[in-house]
C-alpha cells in the first residue's frame, strides 16, 4: 500500500479484522444519500476528504431536535432549516475535486478548564530492515477554542495530563495506555498485510465521553513537528531517530 491510498482504503482493510473493527466509526463513501442516511443513523457526522488535505475541509453537519440542520465548518456555525439548504453549503465549502468520505462522529473526551476536545497521536513506527513495530511516541492534541476537532491545535500535552484533566477521568481504565499501544500494533500489523510501504506510522486515536478508545484515522505520512512541543524531549528524540531508521 503505499503512502498516497485514501482513508477509505485504510478503514476497509482495518475492517477486516474483528478486533480492530469494534474501535473504527462507521464510514462511507459520500454521496448526497449515504450523507442523509448517516445523519439519520447517527444524528452527526463528520464529511472529509478521503485522501489527505492535513485537516482541511472537514465538515461536521448535525441533526438538531427542531429537524433542523447545523453545518460547523472551521470555527463557524450556520443552521439551516431543510436538507436542500444544508447541501447547497456543504457543496460551496468543500474542497473542490476531492474525494470525500462520511464518518459517523466521535463525541472526543474534553479536557477541563477551559473544556475543549482532544484526541491522540500515536507513532508505531520500525528501523528499516527489522521488522519490529514499536509504539515510539505518544501525545494529546487540544482543539483551539471553537472547533470540534484538532487539527487546529491549542496546547500539546502528555496524555496523562489530558486523562487527569478530563471529566471522562473516572471511566478510563489505568491500562488504557496499554490498551492504546496494543490496538495501535495490531492496526499496523493489519495494515502491512496489504502492503504497507512505510515504517513511520500516525494513529490519530481518540477516548469518546465514555472513555471508550476509537481509532479515527491513520497516516501514512505523519508529520513528528508536534512531539517537539512536549516539555520532556526524549519522546521526539525516539520517534526522530526510528525516523532515520538505523543507528549512527
Amino acid at each position: 500500500m503505499k503512502a498516497s491510498k485514501g482513508k477509505w482504503e485504510k478503514y476497509n482493510i482495518m475492517k477486516k479484522d474483528r478486533e480492530i473493527a469494534k474501535h473504527l466509526p462507521d464510514t462511507r463513501i459520500l454521496t448526497d444519500e449515504s450523507l442523509w442516511e448517516m445523519v439519520k443513523l447517527y444524528r452527526c457526522v463528520v464529511i472529509k476528504p478521503s485522501c489527505g488535505s492535513f485537516g482541511s475541509g472537514i465538515i461536521k453537519v448535525s441533526l438538531l431536535v427542531d429537524s433542523s440542520y447545523e453545518v460547523h465548518f472551521e470555527n463557524k456555525r450556520k443552521i439551516f432549516h431543510n436538507k436542500e439548504q444544508a447541501l447547497e453549503y456543504i457543496k460551496e465549502i468543500r474542497l473542490p475535486q476531492k474525494s470525500y468520505i462520511v464518518q459517523q462522529w466521535i463525541p472526543l473526551a474534553v479536557t477541563n478548564k477551559p473544556a475543549r476536545p482532544f484526541d491522540l497521536r500515536i507513532m508505531v513506527q520500525r528501523m528499516k530492515k527489522s521488522p519490529d513495530w514499536v509504539m515510539t511516541g505518544h501525545l494529546a492534541k487540544v482543539a483551539a477554542r471553537g472547533y470540534f476537532i484538532t487539527n487546529v491545535v491549542k496546547t500539546i500535552i502528555p496524555i496523562q495530563e489530558a486523562i487527569d484533566g478530563s471529566p471522562v477521568k473516572s471511566n478510563i481504565k489505568s491500562t488504557s495506555l496499554l490498551d492504546i499501544e496494543r490496538l495501535a500494533l495490531r492496526a499496523t500489523s493489519q495494515l502491512e498485510k496489504h502492503s504497507l510501504n512505510s515504517r513511520n506510522i500516525g494513529l490519530d486515536m481518540a477516548f469518546d465521553k465514555n472513555g471508550y478508545i476509537w481509532i479515527i484515522e491513520v497516516n501514512l505520512r505523519p508529520h513528528i513537528e508536534m512531539f517537539k512541543y512536549l516539555k520532556n524531549e526524549d519522546m521526539y528524540n525516539m520517534v526522530k531517530f526510528y525516523k532515520k531508521g538505523r543507528a549512527g
